[in-house]
């Protein structure tokens, strides 16, 4: 049997591996899980009273398969570079609580939580996180290493690039696009395609050069999705 290793000990750390126990518990996954990497914490520091295995420099074990739980879309990015360059292979959690539509496409890396939803012909690329409550309506297509958070989510057919952050109860409004490394704003509803590495914010979405000052507020909820990490 493969173990499964959680890369980042922090909360969402902890909700990935009650989501993994889970999964595990329903036959969803057939792994041991053994533990987490993270770079903050020391060697035998217990977490959900799992232990933390090393930091991101450890060797990878080629019989383990690992897991993203870190909220921020470029860290995710980042690590992933780093572990697959030292031969790491990745688990996809899709908690047994998830709605994923026969003909949704989920792959590999990605988490999907409890009641989050994909709808029918949705793409969800790799390493993306649906977290609670999240939705992601027929027909959109999530880009690599985006993350949702909870309650955000889209209507039918939105593209969304990679490396996107959406915060929560933000809504992408149907066949709106948003690009590469966008952030979206918590309760921020966008009716109109949002170009890369901006951030917007408000309902209707906006975004100019005088909203700089608001990537704080968005930096300030990606960490706490981060020290969920």
């Amino acid at each position: 049997m493969s173990s499964l290793i959680i890369v980042g000990a922090g909360g969402f750390g902890l909700e990935v591996a009650a989501y993994a126990q889970n999964c595990i518990a329903a036959g969803r996954l057939s792994v041991e899980l053994k533990g987490f990497l993270d770079d903050t914490k020391s060697v035998g520091t217990l977490h959900y009273g799992l232990p933390v295995l090393g930091g991101t420099t450890t060797a990878i074990d080629p019989e383990a398969l690992y897991i993203l739980a870190l909220g921020d879309p470029a860290h995710r990015q980042t690590l992933h570079a780093k572990l697959t360059a030292n031969g790491a292979k990745f688990a996809t959690l899709v908690h047994p609580m998830a709605y994923v539509a026969p003909t949704a496409q989920i792959s590999e890396g990605s988490i999907l939580a409890p009641f989050s939803f994909a709808g029918p012909l949705t793409q969800i690329g790799k390493h993306v996180v649906i977290n609670i409550y999240a939705s992601v309506a027929h027909e959109t297509s999530i880009g690599d290493f985006t993350v949702l958070s909870p309650y955000a989510g889209t209507h039918a057919a939105a593209t969304m690039g990679e490396t996107v952050f959406l915060g929560a109860h933000a809504v992408i409004t149907k066949d709106v696009h948003i690009g590469n490394k966008a952030k979206i704003a918590a309760g921020a509803v966008a009716y109109n395609d949002i170009p890369a590495d901006v951030t917007a914010l408000g309902n209707p979405a906006r975004f100019s050069s005088l909203l700089k000052n608001s990537k704080n507020k968005i930096n300030d909820e990606q960490s706490r999705l981060g020290s969920r990490d």
